[in-house]
Order: structure tokens, then C-alpha cells, then sequence
């Protein structure tokens, strides 16, 4: 493993003029319709939306499915992995009774004890966010802010955000979100803290993507980027995504190389649109396509 990371890094340093591009592409599941997929932290597992976010799949490497942890609807988008990759916190949606209002209620599964934890149903909950110790878990109900916590180890409470606001003890990372979030409708959709906690990838609702030095507080704006996962502390995957307000015009995968702001189509060649990607600790990056199917491949030298 160390090999192969040093590789990823030496890669990344000395080759970047290099394009890098997305090979050995590889369907998975062909069968099954998907709306987003998630490497766990540990590299170990995917979790995968079902096709309208009518489910909660853990599945294996190779795509064989392991276990059905929902079939409820909602549960198959904005799921959420803890650090120590042993907990996935999603919502869950139903019609109270007697009524055509659709309420809903924060789950979490336990894969040591193959168990589901759930909240009462309410109005509305919102999206599950960990720390980044996974140990304490941010959401709401009816916008109240709620926290779990977790009697766990992790590297500590640095990261979390709720529906529209980024919690730190970082008074440098604080300070920038300031500069960025500035209204209302500027909430945070999801974050990622690179490995070596360097950088703090921050994507914000209508701005973009920002990528913030959690030393000096300095901000890297990368534009319309989604979804955001690092593949090294140098490297972050993500998609870009064009619509024309009614349908999905296109969508590509891009690398973005932090140390001089370098951004490198991956799927330009593919024939085909990628979102949500996710990358495990041996490369391999994990896509849907327009039509819902899942997809594997390598990052490797043009």
C-alpha cells in the first residue's frame, strides 16, 4: 500500500504536465440502476443509491451486493460514511398518516451490528454530516441543529456542517467559510478534508467549489464543481455538471491539482456523462452515468 501511494504521489508532483485520463472502464451490476455511489474511508466497501434514491445498497468491489440497508424513499441520496467506515447515516422518507405529507427521519446503520438506529419521523430532517473523527454526527430536525455522539476515538471534532453552516475549531478555516458563505441561499453542500488535513474542499450551493488551506486560511476558488473527493493530498476529483435548467446537457470528471491550480478532464474520452464519483485507496474511481449505471476505472497517464 505504501508503494502504491508513493506512486500516487510521485505521479502527482513530477508528472502533472502529463494529462492524466480515465481507463479500463468497466461496468458493474449491469443489471441495476443507481444514483450515486460512495467509497467507505477504510476503502473497503461502496455504498449506492438505488435508481430515484428509492434505496440503500453495501455492496463490494467488484459490485456484488452484501446487504439492503433501505428501501425507503430518500435513503439513496446525501448518505454519509463516519471516519472509522463503520456507520452510514442517510434519511429516510414517508407519507404520515392519513395524509399525503411526506415526513421524514435520520437513520443510521451500524454494520458491526447489522442494525439500524432511527429518529422519530418529523416534518423535515436534514442531510447527516460526520466530523471528521467520525464520531459525532450533525443534522437537523424542523432546522433545529442535532448532534449524536459516538463514545469513539477519531482525530477530533475539527469538521462538521449542518444545513448551512460549517462548524470548526479552526478559527483560520472559520474565518475563510465567512469570506465565502455570505447569504443565505450560499449553503454548504458537502465538504472533504484531504488526507494529510492540508486542505478542506468546500462546495457551496449556487458559488461552487473552494478549497480551503486549513493553516493560513488561503482560498483557492475552482468554480462550478461538484461533489468533491480526494484522491491524494494534492489531487481533487470531482464532476462538473451542465444542465439547461430542465436536463443534464453534460458532465465530466476532472482532476484538480491544489499546488498549481491545474485542472484536468479525466473523462473527456469516455462517450458517456460521469457524476458522483468516488475513489477507493488503490485508485480505482467509482461513477454513475446518465442512465444509472455504475462504472469503474483507473486514473493513468495520457
Amino acid at each position: 500500500m505504501k508503494k502504491i501511494i508513493s506512486y500516487i504521489l510521485f505521479l502527482s508532483s513530477f508528472v502533472f504536465a502529463q494529462d492524466f485520463v480515465l481507463s479500463d472502464i468497466e461496468p458493474l451490476l449491469a443489471d441495476t440502476k443507481f444514483s450515486m455511489v460512495k467509497v467507505s474511508p477504510d476503502g473497503n466497501y461502496l455504498a449506492a443509491g438505488a435508481e430515484n434514491n428509492s434505496g440503500l445498497f453495501l455492496l463490494d468491489h467488484s459490485g456484488k451486493q452484501l446487504r439492503i440497508l433501505s428501501e425507503k424513499p430518500g435513503s439513496g441520496w446525501g448518505f454519509s460514511w463516519n471516519g472509522n467506515a463503520d456507520k452510514i447515516a442517510f434519511r429516510e422518507n414517508q407519507k404520515a398518516s392519513g395524509s399525503e405529507l411526506i415526513i421524514s427521519c435520520l437513520a443510521v446503520y451500524d454494520l458491526k451490528a447489522s442494525e439500524v438506529y432511527r429518529t422519530e419521523y418529523s416534518g423535515s430532517t436534514g442531510l447527516p454530516y460526520w466530523n471528521s473523527g467520525g464520531h459525532r454526527l450533525h443534522y437537523s430536525e424542523n432546522s433545529v441543529p442535532k448532534e449524536i455522539s459516538y463514545n469513539e476515538g477519531g482525530k477530533g471534532n475539527y469538521y462538521a456542517i449542518g444545513d448551512n453552516v460549517l462548524m470548526t475549531d479552526n478559527s483560520i478555516v472559520s474565518e475563510a467559510v465567512r469570506q465565502i458563505v455570505r447569504k443565505p441561499e450560499d449553503y454548504i453542500l458537502n465538504i472533504a478534508l484531504s488526507p494529510s488535513e492540508e486542505y478542506l474542499a468546500v462546495e457551496v450551493a449556487s458559488l461552487g467549489l473552494f478549497v480551503i488551506n486549513t493553516g493560513n486560511g488561503k482560498i483557492i476558488d475552482f468554480g462550478k464543481y461538484e461533489m468533491p473527493v480526494w484522491f491524494n493530498s494534492d489531487l481533487l476529483l470531482t464532476a462538473l455538471v451542465q444542465d439547461d435548467g430542465q436536463r443534464f446537457i453534460d458532465s465530466d470528471l476532472f482532476l484538480l491539482q491544489i499546488s498549481n491550480q491545474k485542472e484536468i478532464n479525466i473523462s473527456a474520452g469516455t462517450g458517456q456523462m460521469c457524476f458522483y464519483p468516488s475513489v477507493d485507496k488503490e485508485g480505482n474511481v467509482y461513477f454513475v452515468n446518465e442512465d444509472g449505471n455504475l462504472f469503474r476505472g483507473k486514473i493513468s497517464l495520457r
